[in-house]
């Protein structure tokens, strides 16, 4: 009995001592590196802070993008970017699922991402719009937009023993609400002139 206990022991310091040792997903291993650039990314986008957000894009991300492209000073003059500013910046990310073997040289992270309900406020603008005229500014506290929780798939690519956002483009859009808000348009708008 004593000699069964003993290898039972054996047995679970070796798988405790294998799971905890195996490079993908413990403390510091390449998930949390994957995790870590993703996050970092998307705070960055959150903060419009292109020099950041630069550093956890894949190389070939870089050359289509420049630093106007996400500055604060770009669209200070468009009316309405206070407001889609806030709209950003109630954006967090919760990760939910993803594994790297330790030959991965591509992964894909699954986040569950909370923004402000985007059909809620066009439906909102929309309304303020119909009741006030044209000539109306309408204008919308996003602490009072119920939010809205969804799935975010974010891809890396492994550059230099490094994790980098891939398909930062696409991703950007989809932070940013830019095919909900075109969805919502084309679906509830496209008929009037």
């Amino acid at each position: 009995m004593k000699k069964k206990l003993g290898i039972l022991c054996l047995i679970a310091v070796i798988l405790f001592t294998g799971v905890s040792c195996s490079g993908g997903n413990t403390k510091g291993g390449e998930l949390d590196k994957a995790k870590k650039s993703a996050e970092a990314f998307v705070d960055a986008l959150i903060k419009f802070d292109a020099t950041e957000l630069k550093k956890h894009m894949a190389e070939a991300e870089l050359e289509d993008f420049s630093d106007d492209d996400l500055s604060e000073d770009t669209f200070a003059d468009d009316e309405g970017f206070d407001f889609m500013g806030d709209v950003i910046k109630n954006t967090s990310i919760k990760f939910k699922s993803g594994e790297i073997k330790p030959e991965d040289k591509e992964t894909q992270l699954t986040y569950e991402m909370t923004r402000s309900d985007l059909s809620a406020i066009m439906k909102e603008l929309e309304d303020q719009v119909k009741k006030g005229g044209e000539d109306i500014v309408p204008s919308i506290d996003v602490k009072k937009i119920a939010n809205k929780t969804m799935d975010l798939t974010i891809d890396l690519v492994k550059e230099k023993d490094e994790w980098k956002v891939t398909h930062a483009d696409d991703l950007v859009m989809t932070i940013w609400g830019v095919d909900e808000i075109m969805e919502y348009v084309f679906g509830n708008m496209g008929g009037e002139e």
